[in-house]
Formats: C-alpha cells, sequence, structure tokens
C-alpha cells in the first residue's frame, strides 16, 4: 500500500513540474485560485453608482465579428482619441468570443485610426511561425 500511495505521489509531483514548465500559465491560474479571497461584497449604493458608471462608458457592439462594419465602434474614436497604444487582452484564454472580438478591433483599429503596428503575447515558436506567415505569405 505505500509502495503505491509513494508511486501516486511522484507521478503527482511530474505531472505538476510537467505542468509548470509546459503550462505555467494553467498552473499560476489555479494557483492564483486556490490563495485569492472573494471579492469584497458592495453595497447597495456602490452597486447603483457602478452600474451608473457602467451604463455611462461603456459601449454596446452589436457583434464580435470582423467584417461587420464599424458603427457600432464609432464611438470608440473618442475614447481612444490620440493614442498611439491600445492593449487588448481577454478575461480568459481559449475563449473564441474574445479572439474574434480581437480580431475586430483590429479590424478597426487599422481601417479606422490608422493603426500600423500590432504585437501580440505569444509563444516565441509561434510568433516565429506568424512573422514568416507575414513576411513571405
Amino acid at each position: 500500500m505505500l509502495r503505491v500511495a509513494g508511486f501516486g505521489l511522484v507521478v503527482l509531483l511530474l505531472t505538476f513540474i510537467y505542468l509548470y514548465i509546459w503550462h505555467r500559465d494553467y498552473v499560476g491560474w489555479a494557483m492564483y485560485m486556490l490563495r485569492s479571497k472573494p471579492a469584497p461584497k458592495l453595497s447597495e449604493q456602490d452597486r447603483s453608482t457602478l452600474h451608473i458608471w457602467l451604463k455611462e462608458n461603456s459601449v454596446q457592439l452589436d457583434t464580435v465579428d470582423a467584417g461587420s462594419g464599424f458603427d457600432d465602434m464609432e464611438p470608440l474614436k473618442a475614447v481612444i482619441g490620440q493614442a498611439r497604444l491600445v492593449a487588448l487582452g481577454e478575461a480568459a484564454h481559449l475563449n473564441g468570443d474574445f479572439y474574434r472580438m480581437k480580431h475586430r478591433m483590429i479590424e478597426f483599429l487599422v481601417s479606422e485610426m490608422d493603426f500600423n503596428v500590432v504585437a501580440f503575447e505569444a509563444p516565441f515558436a509561434g510568433a516565429l511561425e506568424l512573422n514568416e506567415y507575414l513576411l513571405s505569405g
């Protein structure tokens, strides 16, 4: 019994090392979730204030799909103003809607606001492949 339990611990440790080396973002997320505290409860007044602020400062978009025109994105021009750097993140990895929205946002920034540089967070090997594609098609 002890030998089986020891083997199980070794497998668990090796799995954790593998995940830490090759999938560090997932391990970091899991560790964060395990030690994070729940968000503090908002008072009714704070919740109301936040709701009003969000309503006044958000832009509702009709679709996340690129190639859909930019009429609904026009208000973003005032938000972006003369900025030459716009950071696009996502609340979770591997969510298709986030990537489709980023595609649409990049299309908007390039087509409507004359942005001409796009930088991505990506693994080095994937970035090399993308660079090769961009340079040679």
